[in-house]
């Protein structure tokens, strides 16, 4: 589903618990961070604020560890 104002990256408490330095970074089509957050709730909120409609991808990050990596469609 496409993203229109916020959304919600769910975190596993266990995750939380392990004392991981945990950040969520979004990047335009370009490469270009446009987000960088610090995950240390079990919910983060990823507020569109001002990015335009598009793809952009996305990678949760432990230090310089991606764990997951995907796609975003702004709508």
């Amino acid at each position: 589903n496409p993203m229109v104002d916020i959304a919600i990256l769910y975190t596993k408490a266990a995750l939380l618990n392990s004392k991981l330095d945990l950040s969520f970074v979004l990047y335009d089509v370009l490469g270009r961070e446009v987000r960088n957050l610090e995950i240390e709730h079990p919910q983060t909120p990823i507020n569109r604020g001002n990015l335009e409609r598009g793809l952009y991808f996305y990678q949760v990050i432990n230090g310089n560890a991606v764990l997951k990596a995907g796609k975003i469609l702004m709508e």
